[in-house]
């Protein structure tokens, strides 16, 4: 590659965003559990796309009945089985997708 090469920067912040949370986390600032809207406001009060309005294909929502976490931003475990699924190799999920491999809290 070249040194004026380009390229599309795409997921490649996001290890140091999640780099820079984790160290957050790491000096008592925030917890895998807390609110994400306290930080990122647009977050606040999300709503879930239900469907859409027969005739006008107007969008439906529902108000989500929790709120997102660090956790759930970071672990997307329902993705990447669906990903799977979706791509017909769902027998490439692990068994222990479930498993925490480390101690909470540590």
């Amino acid at each position: 590659m070249d040194l004026d090469a380009t390229f599309i920067m795409a997921s490649c912040t996001k290890l140091m965003t999640i780099i820079a949370a984790l160290q957050c986390i790491e000096h008592g600032q925030i917890t895998l559990d807390d609110d994400v809207s306290a930080l990122l406001h647009k977050l606040k009060s999300p709503k879930i796309l239900t469907g859409f309005k027969e005739g006008t294909g107007e969008p439906t929502y529902q108000k989500a009945k929790g709120f997102i976490t660090l956790r759930s931003v970071f672990f997307v475990k329902e993705r990447y089985e669906d990903m799977l699924r979706n791509a017909g190799i769902s027998s490439l999920i692990p068994q222990d997708l479930d498993a925490t491999p480390w101690t909470p809290g540590t």
